[in-house]
């Protein structure tokens, strides 16, 4: 399995690595499944000058996993990573993400999440909240995959 980078569609620069970053962690954490090692996927990535944006297309996705020689990848988006604006300015975070067969290109799983964080006096922190959703996110991956 790798993780591809996920594909940043929100203000903050870095959304998209920090949600795929935090994903690879808690699914390695799992040892449900074998994780191709990130610095690969960087590397080859790099090497064919390959933008987050195109990794969307599950089929484009399924031959870098074909490159990468492993049997699934999980690819993405980040649609929110932001404090929200009022007068508790709490730590929003939202991403979509597919599990894709690569010899086939088929969409195994795929899930759309959505988290706010809390706390008036002591908010969340951005980071803690999208942790908390990505452990919401691997934990029905891992449940759907148990169930085929």
């Amino acid at each position: 399995l790798a993780v591809l980078p996920f594909e940043n569609l929100t203000q903050h620069p870095d959304a998209g690595l920090i949600i795929s970053q935090l994903i690879s962690t808690q699914i390695h954490k799992s040892n449900r499944f074998v994780l191709q090692e990130e610095s690969k996927t960087r590397k080859l990535l790099k090497e064919n000058n390959v933008d987050a944006s195109q990794l969307s297309d599950s089929h484009y996705a399924a031959k870098l996993g074909e490159m990468l020689g492993v049997e699934s990848i999980i690819t993405g988006a980040a649609s929110e990573y932001e404090y929200q604006p009022g007068l508790g300015q709490n730590a929003a975070v939202g991403c979509n993400g597919r599990l894709v067969e690569v010899e086939s290109a088929k969409v195994l799983w795929a899930g759309s999440y959505s988290k706010v964080g809390s706390g008036f006096l002591f908010r969340t922190s951005l980071n803690n909240t999208a942790h908390q959703l990505v452990e919401d996110m691997v934990d029905d991956l891992i449940d759907a995959m148990g169930k085929k």
